[in-house]
């Protein structure tokens, strides 16, 4: 689920609906905006220079028309840049428009704005995340640091949960991508867990979460023991299948019980649970959860 960006035709005509009004007192900055409509960003950012060095710089509004130039240079100039000094600037100048303007007049237009800016640090972030590793991971958070940033100013009321596991589902999966690649990388399936456990901080009641962090943990289990041969040491083999065991019963198989007692009708996770039982012997316990298993695939909820 990408943000939507949805704002700008309703940006554009708010702003250039003001410069008549504002010309006579604002000349500089007026002008700026008119170059801007034009679509002459190099003459409307000379004006913006102009004005910094004369009062209208004092004014909110010549932050607004600030922050728009800037926005339309990085739409024109550095949108394929996930580092971008014209976006940043572009949000400092709205967030001063928003400091400076009492009287509420520009603070609209400069929510929208920095709303849309928003918007790109997220899709950055997510498209970012789907190509990361551990040595990029924390380039993924700082953009998604500055889309909450930018919706805490411009929708301090929006609940932002929902992009915040897209984005760390994201990171998860590609982590998962990379172990499939190289199985004896163990610390991606780490790095998935640990991912997932940042999700589990916000939202304790993500199933997805709790089953997905249980089958990287179940999964490193399998395929040590899987590594397992006849030329492996006997004490060796004896030492790795207790870890194993213990790894199942004491970590994955909790997971993939919270997963489990929050969706109970959840088929893929009934069967998870048998087969993690069935690594622990737990006969009674296996037949409970193949019983489940047949019943949901008789009731038409899950197919294997």
């Amino acid at each position: 689920m990408g943000y939507t960006v949805k704002y700008m035709m309703a940006i554009v005509l708010s702003m250039f609906s003001l410069v008549q009004t504002v010309g006579q007192s604002l000349p500089i900055t007026a002008s700026a905006a008119d170059y801007c409509k034009q679509g002459n960003l190099d003459e409307a950012w000379k004006k913006v220079g102009e004005a910094t060095n004369s009062q209208e710089a004092q004014h909110p509004y010549y932050w607004y028309v600030r922050g728009y130039v800037q926005k339309e240079w990085y739409k024109s100039r550095e949108s394929t840049l996930r580092e971008s000094t014209w976006r940043d600037s572009a949000i400092t100048s709205f967030e001063t428009c928003l400091k400076r303007d009492t009287k509420g007049e520009y603070s609209n237009m400069s929510r929208l704005g920095v709303k849309y800016l928003g918007s790109t640090y997220y899709n950055d972030a997510l498209t970012f995340s789907q190509q990361c590793d551990e040595s990029t991971e924390t380039q993924v958070l700082h953009l998604f640091a500055r889309f909450e940033h930018c919706m805490k100013l411009a929708s301090p009321e929006e609940d932002l949960l929902v992009y915040f596991k897209e984005v760390y589902r994201s990171i998860a999966q590609r982590y998962f991508t990379l172990w499939q690649s190289d199985i004896d990388q163990v610390s991606y399936a780490h790095a998935a867990i640990r991912i997932y456990q940042e999700i589990l901080k916000r939202d304790d009641k993500d199933a997805e979460a709790w089953y997905n962090s249980a089958v990287a943990l179940y999964n490193q289990a399998v395929f040590r023991y899987r590594k397992l041969d006849s030329n492996t040491d006997m004490f060796d083999m004896i030492t790795i299948q207790e870890e194993c065991v213990k790894l199942i019963k004491k970590e994955a198989l909790p997971h993939m019980q919270h997963a489990y007692d929050l969706q109970p009708e959840r088929g893929d996770f009934a069967k998870a649970m048998m087969y993690m039982h069935r690594a622990l012997e737990h006969e009674k316990d296996v037949a409970y959860f193949r019983s489940e298993v047949e019943r949901l695939i008789r009731e038409g909820k899950f197919s294997q």
